[in-house]
């Protein structure tokens, strides 16, 4: 409330800032099939980017029952059949995730791509 005019007639959309913003997981889906699970990292820890694009890299992990559910329902919930779920946490003992954004057309990690094919063979059939 403190950012927008109290005369303002626009539209705005705000989140809470999610103050450990460097640490977060990338979860690729297809239909209700997860097919990589990846912390995205900075390679500088004094970067602001996490983008393997432009210099992040990547750590597969295996995704726990809070994260693959998480996943799944915002996909079902956006529409979308194929996603990339940007998740930031807290990696404490807390694990509290925040979805960050949905990228409707996300890279797939070379070594995924014979899982990709695979499992996107499987919808299709």
């Amino acid at each position: 409330q403190d950012i927008i005019p109290p005369d303002s007639t626009e539209s705005w959309i705000t989140q809470p800032y999610i103050k450990n913003h460097h640490e977060w997981i990338r979860i690729l889906t297809i239909g209700e099939t997860i097919i990589a699970t990846y912390k995205r990292k900075p390679d500088d820890p004094k970067s602001s980017t996490n983008n393997i694009e432009t210099g992040g890299t990547r750590e597969f992990i295996t995704p726990n029952q809070k994260l693959i559910s998480l996943a799944i329902h915002t996909a079902k919930t956006i529409g979308t059949f194929y996603a990339g779920i940007d998740i930031a946490y807290t990696p404490d003992d807390k694990h509290e995730y925040h979805i960050v954004e949905v990228n409707s057309s996300p890279g797939i990690p070379p070594s995924h791509i014979a899982t990709f094919a695979q499992t996107l063979k499987h919808y299709l059939t």
